[in-house]
């Protein structure tokens, strides 16, 4: 994702969903805001405060969802990208839950 914030993102032939520059940059801006929140949460350390942020991540992880089972068609599922994101969408999801479930006591 960083990739797609830099001046020249990847060529749209290595995406695997087609997706213009301007949508890959505020992916990634979401991508990297999304670390922050996650990196800040990780260095507080304060599972009562857990909660807040993980509110984000399942939302972030529904919407994902949501459009890999409207648009999924279009989805190259062979490339080695659509594993990796389905993959790391699936992670994100079962941390935020687990993020839940410990923040709850």
């Amino acid at each position: 994702m960083l990739a797609s914030a830099s001046p020249n993102p990847p060529r749209a032939a290595d995406q695997p969903l087609p997706i213009e520059s301007l949508t890959g940059r505020a992916i990634a801006a979401w991508m990297i805001a999304l670390g922050g929140l996650l990196a800040a949460i990780a260095w507080e350390g304060d599972r009562s405060r857990i909660r807040l942020g993980t509110y984000m991540v399942v939302t972030l992880v529904s919407l994902q969802a949501i459009a890999l089972a409207r648009f999924g068609g279009e989805l190259d599922s062979s490339s080695v990208e659509a594993i990796i994101y389905v993959a790391s969408l699936a992670s994100l999801g079962l941390t935020a839950a687990w993020g839940w479930r410990i923040s709850i006591g």
